[in-house]
């Protein structure tokens, strides 16, 4: 084998999914059902100036698979990307 080749090989076992560490959870309550298994979410944190944002929120594979049915008034789970603080994904329900 060459260098070349041992080094990408290497590369590759090192890679980690980032989508799967870099999350930042939070919980919330559905405000409103939407379309599609689409939801708006009132988180329960406050912002600086003392409101509960509202976000957009979809179900996680395993909700959705399961058939799992969540309601307006149901307590949640989200994960949120770090990029992307509006959206949000569903993956717990209380």
């Amino acid at each position: 084998m060459s260098d070349y080749s041992i080094l990408t090989v290497m590369a590759k076992k090192s890679k980690s999914n980032p989508s799967s560490k870099d999350v930042i959870v939070k919980d919330g309550t559905v405000v409103e059902a939407l379309k599609n298994t689409s939801f708006r979410v009132k988180l329960d944190e406050q912002t600086a100036e003392g409101e509960h944002p509202i976000v957009f929120a979809r179900l996680a594979g395993k909700l959705r698979r399961y058939y799992i049915r969540v309601f307006a008034g149901d307590k949640v789970k989200m994960e949120f990307s770090p990029h992307d603080l509006t959206q949000g994904r569903i993956t717990r329900r209380y």
